[in-house]
């Protein structure tokens, strides 16, 4: 302990050995890691003991989703309307990649592609923006 009273004063620094001053150190070390790891011990206690308290809770009760979630879920419903705006963002779409006139082709059909991943992440390289 005396090694930490030693370092408070930059004078004492000075006439300490090189030993005494990594012993000193290695000290000052170890005091801020047990420091910082019953901290942390601490904090998970805490978060288990608020984890086990909220979980006894009842589950809410659950309501029918509104229609703006369908519509992020793609669970719009297929009315002509709906499908003209989905053909001419498409066509937009495809105009800006291909950098051609929206008259210049046509879309026949529209078929999802069910996949894992999002169809951004199979393009490694896109053209968009070169």
């Amino acid at each position: 302990m005396e090694y930490i009273i030693n370092i408070k004063d930059a004078a004492s620094i000075a006439l300490m050995s090189t030993g005494d001053k990594v012993i000193a150190g290695l000290m000052v070390a170890f005091i801020g890691m047990s420091f910082t790891f019953i901290l942390l011990i601490l904090l998970w206690l805490f978060i288990s003991l608020l984890s086990k308290v909220t979980m006894d809770k009842k589950p809410a009760v659950v309501k029918e989703p509104d229609v703006a979630v369908d519509n992020a879920l793609g669970k719009i419903p297929s009315t002509p309307e709906n499908d003209l705006d989905i053909v001419a963002a498409i066509a937009a779409a495809i105009s800006e990649f291909t950098g051609e006139e929206a008259e210049t082709f046509r879309i026949k059909s529209i078929v999802r592609k069910q996949s894992e991943k999002p169809a951004w992440i199979s393009q490694k390289y896109s053209k968009i923006g070169r």
